[in-house]
């Protein structure tokens, strides 16, 4: 946490399940509160297309959308 390595392990799980599984898309879910990862997967080019809160906890989440 805080020293940097999300974008790279994001792109390294990115680039392994397009390798792997040639999806059209990805899908995140990432806490409203948690800006530094919604951070990270906008500069990876994903868009959030939607908000839900989750029952069990009450905490508001976003869902990105991102091309493989």
């Amino acid at each position: 946490t805080g020293r940097g390595l999300g974008r790279e392990a994001i792109s390294t799980g990115l680039a392994f399940g397009s390798r792997e599984f040639a999806p059209p898309a990805f899908r995140m879910t990432i806490a409203v509160f948690n800006a530094r990862a919604q951070k990270v997967v906008r500069s990876l080019g994903f868009d959030a297309v939607s908000r839900f809160t989750a029952s069990t906890s009450g905490r508001d989440y976003d869902i990105f959308t991102g091309l493989a």
